[in-house]
């Protein structure tokens, strides 16, 4: 290429060099407002794109093509390449890229690249206007040029020109004169997406197809072509990893628009096979296993891809059969229960404790989608904790015969008055249960505190009741948080969960096996009742609510076992320190309810942690006299 002054290459790479420039700034909201209020900026930039020769163009592309095949044919390693110089940027995809970052959030300058007024287009500077079509023709022009680049960055464009402005009619219409092309634009950028692990080439091309599939005609020629496969595919590989979190947030919005069945209500065939068409990709994502990649994905928080990911997952729950269809899920039944299987998958990988950090710590710059997508999957696990055709688990608030009476009179509602109660209460729940987000209120807090623990009472589930007290155990740090939690009763009810004496279910016969669930809720029960002391407004509340009570009672109960139940007095153990450390006024209390003979047993334990935890209490119970002078005695040094 020659670098001769005069020469329209020069000329092409000088151009390409300010829209990069252009497009950096662009990218910062802070300097956006400043390129736009600039003089002839955004017109010169939109004039060189709209009046670059194509071919000329494409010559650089090949150039560049080339001159990175004999890069690698040479055999030059990875960091060679790396120390060298990067490429290049070549005029038409960051000219249609800057384009694209500079319309975006502005509705008037997407009308003006849409050929309508220059009015306040862009910080109210008033622009010559364009002639209408003429962007749209040369995206045309680009579209059918082969280059993937240039298709990538035309989709980008094609879809920030298609928001919420008053062209968005313009451009849909545009969409559905060239949806047969446009789709083969879109899966051939995934396709190359897929293979070059481009995540700009996934992402453009997901926004591409999204644009084809927002109409009826354009969806279904959509799912006729094949897509589906592709994007799950594209979704189990990228979903759940560190910087593709736009491309995933394009596939999964693309994705839910072809679950979406068709709303035209006619009736007619198209109609059904769309509809048809709908369920059975909607069966084939809960088959997918894309619950796990996508709970990593919502653990990521990136915001492109944060709602997105929570509202795939809510559909994936509400995909379940309800309680009472009379669908047996339980495994000993040899039922299928795929569907309940994926919400208990995503109940199990965490998805209700990152849900409940998010309402919990929620602040103005939150993203609403994902907090409404949080509070209906809050409410929707809440109204489904229960399964009319599996027995209540052992009510851990209730001792010996407490318990069994309880029991049986339950089992004896659920015969006499059958599954019409459970639909009737599930109804009850959900009129109770308003739409929309749990608000950034001290009210709001509480009744999500209230609901969690409300699902931890009610469940028949294990698991869930075990993710549930995860989940509050996982706020319980930030103090809104504890407040709320503090405030809504959770106190009493992990008390009683410690109180809970799992050696006398073994000695009346029950299963061991049966109760491991039991033991691992009385360790983060511990965990949380720390959690909660270490607010010291809160201490107070905490010990007269009965968490002192709860702590002394697990050291009491697991006392000399193996396994779990060891680590559950260590947990209690050291969650005794923060409520005894700060001024030593409970001190006298906690003697009074037992912890002195099981933490003198862990300090002469073979255990190292157990040792450890006891050594710690028993240094701050040291500071009575009394105990002091027991501790010389029995010849414990702390």
């Amino acid at each position: 290429m020659s670098d001769e002054k005069g020469d329209p290459l020069v000329s092409l790479q000088r151009s390409a060099s300010a829209a990069l420039s252009v497009m950096y700034l662009a990218s910062m909201p802070g300097l956006r407002d400043q390129v736009k209020a600039a003089p002839g900026v955004i017109e010169s930039l939109a004039r060189r794109v709209l009046t670059v020769d194509l071919d000329l163009a494409k010559q650089v592309v090949m150039h560049q093509q080339a001159a990175m095949q004999r890069s690698q044919q040479q055999g030059q390693d990875q960091q060679q390449r790396a120390a060298g110089a990067a490429p290049p940027p070549e005029l038409v995809s960051v000219g249609l890229l800057a384009l694209a970052k500079l319309a975006a959030p502005d509705t008037a300058l997407q009308g003006w690249l849409l050929g309508g007024s220059g009015r306040g287009a862009g910080a109210g500077v008033a622009r010559a206007r364009l002639a209408e079509g003429l962007v749209l023709s040369r995206v045309d022009e680009v579209m059918r040029s082969g280059v993937p680049s240039w298709q990538a960055a035309a989709a980008v464009l094609l879809h920030s020109l298609a928001g919420p402005g008053t062209g968005q009619r313009s451009v849909r219409a545009w969409v559905a004169a060239r949806t047969e092309g446009l789709i083969d634009v879109g899966m051939g950028l995934l396709e190359t997406g897929a293979f070059m692990n481009s995540t700009d080439a996934l992402s453009s091309g997901a926004q591409l197809l999204e644009l084809v599939a927002a109409g009826p005609a354009g969806r279904q020629q959509l799912v006729a072509s094949g897509v589906q496969p592709v994007i799950l595919q594209v979704l189990l590989t990228y979903t759940g990893t560190n910087g593709t979190s736009a491309a995933v947030g394009n596939a999964v919005r693309l994705l839910r628009q072809l679950m979406a069945p068709s709303a035209s209500g006619s009736g007619s065939t198209g109609d059904a096979a769309g509809q048809a068409a709908a369920a059975e990709l909607m069966h084939n994502v809960t088959h997918a296993g894309l619950v796990a990649p996508l709970v990593r994905e919502v653990r990521l928080g990136n915001r492109a891809s944060l709602a997105p990911a929570l509202v795939l997952l809510l559909d994936i729950m509400r995909a379940a059969p309800a309680p009472d269809s009379g669908t047996n899920n339980d495994s000993d039944s040899g039922g299928s229960g795929t569907a309940n299987d994926s919400a208990h998958e995503a109940v199990g990988t965490g998805l209700l404790s990152l849900c409940a950090q998010l309402l919990f710590q929620a602040d103005g710059s939150s993203d609403p989608d994902a907090l409404v997508a949080c509070s209906e999957i809050v409410r929707h696990t809440l109204r489904n904790c229960k399964d009319a055709n599996r027995p209540a688990p052992r009510r851990m608030d209730l001792d010996g015969e407490e318990a069994a009476a309880e029991q049986s009179e339950g089992a004896g509602k659920a015969t006499h008055e059958g599954a019409s109660a459970s639909g009737k209460q599930q109804q009850q729940q959900q009129q109770q249960q308003p739409g929309g987000a749990y608000t950034n209120t001290a009210q709001a807090r509480q009744q999500l505190a209230a609901d969690l623990l409300q699902m931890m009472r009610d469940t028949t589930f294990p698991d869930l009741h075990n993710a549930v007290l995860e989940a509050c155990r996982d706020v319980a740090p930030s103090r809104v948080a504890a407040e709320a939690l503090v405030a809504a009763g959770a106190v009493p009810q992990v008390a009683h969960i410690l109180m809970h004496n799992v050696s006398q279910s073994h000695e009346q016969g029950v299963d061991p096996g049966s109760t491991a669930w039991i033991v691992q809720s009385q360790r983060s029960a511990a965990a949380l009742v720390a959690l909660l002391a270490l607010q010291p407004p809160l201490r107070q509340q905490v010990v007269e609510q009965g968490g002192l009570k709860g702590l002394a009672a697990a050291l009491m109960l697991n006392s000399g076992h193996p396994g779990l139940m060891a680590q559950v007095r260590v947990t209690a153990a050291a969650a005794l320190v923060p409520l005894l450390g700060e001024d030593g006024r409970y001190l006298e209390l906690a003697v009074h309810l037992g912890v002195l003979e099981p933490l003198v047993k862990m300090y002469f334990a073979t255990s190292e942690q157990e040792r450890r935890a006891a050594g710690r209490v028993l240094t701050l119970l040291g500071q009575d006299t009394s105990v002091a002078a027991m501790f010389e005695r029995v010849g414990i040094k702390v």
